[in-house]
């Protein structure tokens, strides 16, 4: 379907726009549009419209980042859309409000750094183990009162940051033993 400059020029009026309402609105018009994809690079500029594209399915414009941070967002779930975005190598979500991490977070088999500082995790997924690339693993500051088994099966992790937990210094030494090429901070 051929779109007239005028219709073009109104949605970047609304993507551009201050307004959260305009925002989604634009976001919502140009779902229904077959637009190429440098329309959408303006989108992915900051961590807030790239969150608004997650949560309303836009996916376009997010499919080739190989970094996401909605640090500071205070995010309380994760949408199923992030599991798409299979280009992802690093996912930063410091200061967070997830009590445990959402299964999504293992579709990203390419993420070599996920950062889940100062938030409320209690647990880890066992799945966490697909993340075979995954190489800077930062938990500093949450509620783990144990440490998940799933990190003793990843021998490819160069650092796991743990300090600020509620773990025992024989929970970390155990950790230390299984994986003595990691570094580990605590």
């Amino acid at each position: 379907m051929n779109h007239s400059i005028d219709d073009i020029s109104n949605l970047v009026r609304l993507l551009n726009s201050e307004s959260t309402e305009n925002f989604q609105l634009a976001i919502q018009i140009a779902k229904g549009m077959d637009l190429p994809k440098t329309f959408y690079q303006g989108l992915t500029k900051t961590k807030y419209s790239c969150w608004l594209c997650l949560n309303e399915e836009l996916m376009a414009p997010l499919q080739e980042m190989t970094t996401l941070d909605f640090s500071f967002m205070g995010i309380k779930s994760l949408p199923d859309q992030l599991g798409q975005l299979k280009q992802l190598q690093t996912l930063k979500l410091d200061y967070h409000r997830l009590k445990q991490l959402p299964e999504v977070v293992s579709q990203l088999t390419r993420l070599e750094t996920l950062e889940l500082f100062y938030g409320m995790l209690h647990s880890l997924p066992a799945s966490l183990v697909q993340l075979t690339q995954l190489k800077h693993l930062d938990l500093r500051q949450n509620r783990l009162m144990t440490l998940p088994e799933v990190l003793w099966q990843m021998p490819q992790l160069k650092t796991i940051q743990l300090t600020g937990n509620l773990l025992t210094v024989e929970q970390i030494q155990a950790l230390q033993e299984a994986l003595p090429q990691t570094n580990i901070l605590y």
